[in-house]
């Protein structure tokens, strides 16, 4: 029979195991769509997950578009201790999206590109509109 010492060390490993997978989750699709963001603009802007909180029950990150060294958050993420789904936020705080899954919020970050009214396409095309002339070319 088990000992408590042995049910608390597989309770923290699994619970360690489903945090690791929806956070690497996230952080892939955020590095992928970043490379996208670099590419088409060239360089003049980048995407980024900055965390901005650690609780008990999990950990916070704000999904920014960085250009010349001024950041704008697009969207927060919570990802919970206990894994997925990752939930994103409203600016009030409140849950506005979930994903139950690392396809799920791959399909999110695909209608964020492919929407041209997406809050990331319009600020991106803000960035690429108002750069200025010598930084040359946008690759598009």
């Amino acid at each position: 029979m088990p000992t408590l010492e042995d049910m608390l060390r597989a309770s923290l490993k699994g619970a360690n195991e489903r945090f690791e997978l929806a956070n690497k989750a996230l952080h892939s699709a955020v590095a992928e769509a970043a490379k996208a963001v670099e590419a088409v603009t060239g360089g003049k802007a980048t995407l980024q997950l900055v965390e901005h909180g650690k609780r008990e029950t999990g950990s916070r990150f704000d999904f920014v578009v960085t250009a010349e060294s001024q950041q704008r958050p697009l969207a927060t993420f919570d990802v919970p201790n206990s894994g997925f789904p990752i939930r994103r936020l409203h600016d009030e705080g409140g849950f506005a999206e979930s994903f139950p899954s690392a396809a799920a919020l791959a399909s999110y970050f695909q209608k964020l590109a492919s929407d041209q009214d997406s809050p990331l396409v319009a600020h991106l095309a803000y960035i690429v509109r108002n750069a200025s002339p010598d930084e040359g070319p946008i690759p598009f």
